[in-house]
């Protein structure tokens, strides 16, 4: 579906527009403006790269590769509506935070998403149930669950409980539901679907069953994100079970798709494996990191250091998540040949972002300078990380006028 391809572009068009957000939030710590709010930024931040850049690709790729033809036209326009709403939430969040408009756009935005859910979910009942349509449809329900987190987010805002436990307790709803459900599911939806189109066998039963065992610990594994709060050794221990699970729905994914490893190697190309792997690393790291905060120690030790938050956060969004959507670009001939220097200036700026977060807070005791350098060598991370982005955006193939 050409017309559905042309699509592409748009989210690279938000995700270099995040990056540089991202950048403009690093220099303020290094050179702050007086008319800059830093949280307002921030909002506008992870508002643009999670639904500017993540959640777009997910929606393109859940209409190109599983709506039938003739239902393409609705979606499309769709699409347009909710580009509409994050150009808005584009100039809304700098100038207000979570206020009036911020939060209209924002639901409208849900809203229209839990729309278009609703009607990809009657429109492929029927269809063929493979593994990654099935993938596809867990992911839009954990983004109807996710839903609620914004609406709590703006609501505790507008009631000036703004920077108190309900208000961040709403905020990790939101980021748990999104980054461990929709977005997981979704990726995984992603990879699937692209060994079915070059026709790499594997079990797909086996990979439903891993899918059923992460759906189940995704609503007990919000636990670990509320750990901060102290809620009691109950939690604590629903986390560990919960994050345990997540680490046997892997290795049965992986034992799903070990089998097809040298033919998944053979049929793409060089940068997309070492995407690829790097991708299942972060994964695997993600989910350790999950099981250990369920001990107490670790959990404080996490909240206490806002570095090592920082670090898992875009270990999951850029290592987990934007790794095999980028894959999904390469392999869908999406860029041109620009694009492999521009990954290895996006990865080398990822993997010094992560070593520099998590050597932040012990910097001084380890000997490598104060925590001015330490700043200084975050930003000149950053500055390669959204050069990549930006050369990503430059290295993509314009759509057809047609």
């Amino acid at each position: 579906m050409r017309a559905v391809k042309n699509l592409y572009r748009v989210p690279l068009i938000f995700f270099a527009l995040a990056a540089c957000f991202g950048l403009h939030l690093r220099a303020q710590v290094v050179r702050p403006f007086e008319w800059v709010n830093y949280p307002y930024w921030l909002h506008a931040h992870s508002h643009i790269m999670f639904l500017g850049w993540v959640t777009n690709v997910l929606l393109i790729f859940a209409i190109e590769r599983f709506v039938t033809a003739d239902n393409v036209p609705w979606y499309r326009k769709t699409f347009f509506w909710l580009q509409a709403f994050l150009i808005g939430m584009v100039v809304s969040f700098p100038l207000q935070g979570y206020g009036v408009a911020s939060i209209a756009l924002s639901t409208l935005h849900t809203a229209l998403i839990v729309v278009f859910a609703i009607r990809f979910f009657r429109q492929t009942r029927a269809s063929s149930q493979t593994a990654s349509l099935w993938y596809m449809r867990v992911a839009l329900t954990f983004f109807l669950v996710s839903a609620v987190g914004p609406l709590a987010i703006g609501a505790t805002s507008a009631m000036g409980l703004a920077q108190t436990k309900w208000y961040y307790l709403s905020v990790y709803y939101y980021l748990h539901f999104q980054y461990n459900g929709f977005f997981t599911f979704g990726v995984i939806a992603v990879f699937l679907n692209l060994m079915e189109l070059k026709g790499i066998l594997y079990d797909q039963a086996e990979a439903r069953r891993a899918g059923r065992y992460l759906a189940v610990a995704c609503v007990p594994a919000y636990f670990l994100s509320t750990l901060w709060a102290d809620p009691g050794l109950i939690f604590n221990a629903i986390g560990f079970f919960a994050s345990a699970l997540q680490l046997v729905s892997l290795a049965v994914l992986i034992k799903c798709i070990r089998p097809a490893v040298s033919e998944i190697a053979s049929n793409v190309n060089r940068a997309s494996a070492r995407l690829l792997t790097i991708a299942l690393i972060s994964y695997g790291i993600k989910l350790l990191a999950q099981w250990i905060s369920a001990f107490p120690e670790v959990a404080h030790l996490a909240a206490a250091n806002r570095p090592y938050v920082m670090a898992y956060l875009h270990l999951v969004l850029i290592g987990t998540i934007s790794l095999p959507q980028l894959t999904w670009y390469l392999e869908r001939d999406l860029f041109r040949g620009f694009a492999s220097p521009a990954l290895v200036v996006f990865v080398t700026g990822f993997l010094l972002t992560e070593g520099i977060l998590m050597l932040m807070p012990s910097a001084p005791r380890l000997g490598l300078g104060s925590g001015n350098t330490m700043v200084m060598m975050i930003l000149a991370a950053t500055v390669i990380l959204t050069l990549g982005v930006l050369m990503l955006l430059v290295s993509s193939r314009k759509p057809d006028k047609s």
